[in-house]
This record gives C-alpha cells, sequence and structure tokens, in this order.
C-alpha cells in the first residue's frame, strides 16, 4: 500500500491484514530534500507490525528500526554514516522490487497487487 497520507493510513493496512489474514508492506517515499522528508518501510501481518524501518528529518535525520528483519533487507546499508542515506528512494524501491513489486512500471499502479491513497486538495 503506497499513500501520501502523512500517517501513511497505517490503521487501515493493519484493519486489512487483520480481516484477510495478509501480509502487507506499506512503503513510504519522499525526496530527501523537503523539510519532514521520511522513507519508511513496514511490515504488518495479520494486524500486527513485525517490521519497521525508517530515515526522517525531524529537523535532524534520525534512524530508527525494530522488529524482525526481512530476507529482501540490505541491513549492511543501515550502518552508513549519513542517515539520509540508510534509507532513501533507491533503497525503497529495490526492495519493492526484491518483493516482486516493480512500481517503476505504470501497469502495477493498474493491478489488483496494489493500493494507492491519495489525498486531494479542493
Amino acid at each position: 500500500m503506497f499513500s501520501n497520507y502523512s500517517d501513511g493510513l497505517s490503521s487501515l493496512i493493519y484493519q486489512i491484514t487483520h480481516f484477510l489474514k495478509t501480509r502487507a508492506y506499506c512503503f513510504q517515499i519522499s525526496a530527501s530534500d523537503v523539510p519532514d522528508a521520511i522513507n519508511a518501510f513496514s511490515c504488518i501481518e495479520n494486524g500486527k507490525e513485525l517490521r519497521t524501518v525508517y530515515a526522517m528529518k525531524d529537523p535532524k535525520w534520525k534512524f530508527y528500526s525494530q522488529g524482525e528483519i526481512q530476507a529482501f533487507e540490505d541491513t549492511e546499508l543501515y550502518l552508513q554514516k549519513m542517515i539520509k542515506r540508510r534509507l532513501d528512494k533507491d533503497i525503497l524501491v529495490s526492495y519493492c522490487v526484491k518483493l516482486g513489486i516493480d512500481i517503476r512500471d505504470d501497469c502495477f499502479w493498474k493491478s489488483v497487487q496494489s493500493i494507492l491513497t491519495e489525498r486531494l486538495s479542493w
């Protein structure tokens, strides 16, 4: 699930995975030069958080990881000196590709494999 809401609609993801008894990967991707930048992913299964990793600017860069490391992760990246490089857009896109989710392909966004929620201003 990809969302441009500030909270990523995480409560919805917990409910969906709980009721469908499934696993979901949630991604938040932003440019590093925006004021409230955050690059993150979570793994949620059956309504429970298995893993969360993020690098965010608040106002300085902070890195956080918790939970069981997933097979697609490259944990060596998390040791980089510059925090904003530990988890950036390119890393998250590569994680998606490793999961078989090629978000670079326009066809993905039209498939049943994705949920895209977008807040539009009126």
